[in-house]
C-alpha cells in the first residue's frame, strides 16, 4: 500500500454532516523504525553502552548498522572519546584525534581538526575537576535579561536588573554575607 493510500484524505458524508477527514494509522499501528530515529535519539543511542540498550533500541542500532555501515566506526569511536572524558585519561585524546582524522566520516574530522587545534585545552578539560559552568550561567541569565528588556528599559535598569538578581531599586543594599 503506497503512503498516499494511507495518508490521502477521505470523504466523510452523512444526511446532516460533510467533512473531510484524513485517513491516518491507528493509534494501534506499529511504528516505522525509520520513524522512530531522529538525530536527537541517533545521538543518545550512539553514546549508550550495549548494556545499556533495552531490546527495541538494540535492533534499531542493529537495522542502522546493517543500513549504514559507518554508524559502528561512529558510535565507536564516540563511545571511546565519552569512557575517556569520563574516566580523565588525557593519554587516549592524541591517538583518539589521529584515528577520528583517518575516519571516513566527515562530521569526525572536523570535530577531530577542532580539538587538534585546541588541544592543551581538551586535555586540561580531561584532567582538571573544576569547570566554567557556573559563569557560563550567569553570562546565560544576563543575556537572557537583556534580550527581555531589548527597547522596554533603560540600560542603567537593565544592568541592575542582571546585577543584583532581579532586585530593581538601586537603593536597596543587598546583603552579600550571612548574618
Amino acid at each position: 500500500m503506497s503512503l498516499t493510500a494511507i495518508f490521502a484524505p477521505r470523504v466523510v458524508e452523512t444526511p446532516s454532516f460533510r467533512s473531510i477527514a484524513p485517513t491516518m494509522p491507528s493509534a494501534g499501528a506499529v511504528k516505522r523504525p525509520d520513524a522512530m530515529v531522529n538525530s536527537r535519539n541517533l545521538a543518545w543511542l550512539l553514546l549508550q553502552e550495549d548494556a545499556d540498550l533495552s531490546d527495541e533500541e538494540r535492533a534499531v542500532m542493529a537495522g542502522l548498522e546493517r543500513g549504514c555501515p559507518a554508524i559502528i566506526q561512529a558510535r565507536e569511536l564516540a563511545l571511546r572519546f565519552a569512557r575517556g572524558l569520563r574516566d580523565r585519561q588525557p593519554k587516549m585524546l592524541v591517538p583518539w584525534v589521529l584515528e577520528a582524522q583517518s575516519s571516513s566520516i566527515a562530521a569526525l574530522k572536523e570535530f577531530a581538526v577542532g580539538l587538534e587545534r585546541e588541544i592543551s585545552a581538551i586535555k586540561a578539560a580531561f584532567c582538571l575537576e573544576w569547570s566554567n559552568g557556573p559563569v557560563e550561567g550567569v553570562v546565560n541569565k544576563i543575556k537572557f535579561v537583556k534580550r527581555q528588556m531589548f527597547g522596554r528599559a533603560s540600560f542603567e535598569f537593565v544592568t541592575t536588573t542582571s546585577v543584583t538578581g532581579g532586585v530593581t531599586n538601586p537603593c536597596i543594599k543587598l546583603q552579600t554575607e550571612p548574618k
